[in-house]
């Protein structure tokens, strides 16, 4: 009996197949996904090359995939040769399944932006002047909070290394206006008992990262090799779950043009539209900081003791680093701050005018913090307010301009 049975259920899904097959079911199904396919690398790339809403591609999949059933009845009913009448299961499946796509995708999409990322607003800087500026709208900017590399360089000369190529890392990267890079993770550096340290703990770098409400982290080491070459290693990681979403390695002899490198890669590993990428500007972190790895260096030696409220060793280190380049706009505005928590606010109208002397070094998002501080040290209140307005309908995420 029981062997019976099974050549009887054998008999029927070879009849099944058979069936499907008569009637072409595989053959279709499979060219739609083929299509599909198609279709949503199409849309994936006009995604990356037209700057729209990276939304389209997770609602194109939907779609594909909600009318499935009404392809699979379709197939079954028209998919033999000849002429087929319309069945009452196709009469009312293939409606049924419409509706019930329509109302899965206004679920899971009506509150999403599926047109372009990016916005055209006018803007009055502080001068009266109108201008029409091209930004990411809000939802699509994406934040991350960058901690300092583990420095596994035994020379002492480069103990500065690897939280000095971070705060370089992050004047550079703040020329992209897809990304904000958070600047409370020094604060809960300290608050948790980890700024002094060479190697923050994963959970400690995620714990902060939840704190300060980021979609990413980042981190890493930086070593050197006997050819005298820097090797940086680099770990992207998501905030929700901690999973490490791109790991990647640079060498080079010249330690700007790593950071650059890094820059660049942070953006394509963050998903930023490619189209942006190629197209915006982008300078090199020289252009924007110093040329000098001595200025870099007593720079970064400053402004960490600055971060870290030991102001009079960091007045010593950034006057070095003005003394070495004198073009150092970044250096100007941190030295006028440190002036003013030391008590020495007499220096700092003299030293913001060096800032802005300098201010063509000095990357956008930045320009801003200086002139906060000139219009102050110059008693222009309606040129301060302007300024802070205009920052923040450029980047509309910015704490410090709410503050």
């Amino acid at each position: 009996m029981s062997n019976k049975i099974t050549t009887g259920q054998e008999t029927n899904q070879k009849t099944l197949f058979q069936d499907l097959m008569n009637r072409r079911v595989p053959h279709i199904i499979g060219f739609y996904l083929a299509a599909g396919w198609a279709v949503l690398q199409f849309i994936d790339w006009m995604v990356n090359r037209y700057i729209l809403s990276p939304h389209l591609v997770e609602f194109t999949l939907t779609s594909l995939v909600s009318f499935i059933p009404s392809i699979l009845i379709l197939a079954y009913f028209h998919g033999t040769p000849g002429k087929d009448g319309w069945t009452k299961i196709e009469k009312i499946g293939i409606p049924v399944n419409i509706s019930a796509s329509i109302v899965i995708l206004f679920i899971f999409f009506s509150a999403e932006d599926l047109g372009a990322a990016t916005e055209t607003v006018l803007v009055e800087n502080e001068n009266g002047e109108m201008m029409e500026r091209v930004i990411p709208k809000a939802i699509f900017r994406k934040n991350i909070a960058i901690f300092n590399m583990k420095n596994n360089i035994s020379d002492t000369d480069l103990n500065w290394i690897g939280h000095g190529l971070t705060l370089a890392l992050n004047v550079d990267l703040c020329q992209e206006m897809f990304i904000d890079s958070h600047s409370g993770i020094y604060e809960k550096l300290i608050e948790k008992k980890f700024y002094e340290a060479n190697s923050v703990p994963l959970t400690i770098k995620r714990e902060i990262a939840k704190e300060l409400h980021v979609e990413y982290f980042f981190g890493g080491d930086v070593s050197k090799n006997e050819n005298g070459e820097f090797i940086v290693n680099t770990n992207l990681h998501r905030t929700r779950d901690g999973k490490n979403l791109a790991k990647n390695t640079f060498k080079d002899e010249n330690i700007f043009s790593i950071i650059d490198q890094i820059s660049v890669q942070i953006k394509y590993d963050m998903e930023i539209p490619t189209a942006h990428i190629e197209n915006s500007i982008d300078l090199p972190v020289t252009e924007i900081t110093t040329e000098s790895l001595h200025a870099l260096e007593y720079w970064a030696r400053g402004l960490h003791l600055f971060l870290g409220n030991n102001y009079d060793e960091g007045i010593a280190f950034m006057e070095k680093a003005i003394q070495d380049d004198e073009t150092f706009g970044m250096a100007w505005f941190y030295l006028q701050g440190l002036y003013v928590m030391n008590n020495q606010g007499d220096k700092r109208l003299e030293t913001i005018n060096k800032a802005m002397e300098y201010i063509y070094k000095i990357p956008e998002r930045f320009e801003y913090l200086v002139k906060l501080v000139y219009f102050e040290s110059t008693n222009e209140p309606e040129k301060y307010y302007q300024a802070v307005k205009m920052h923040l309908k450029l980047f509309p995420h910015d704490i410090s301009a709410y503050e």
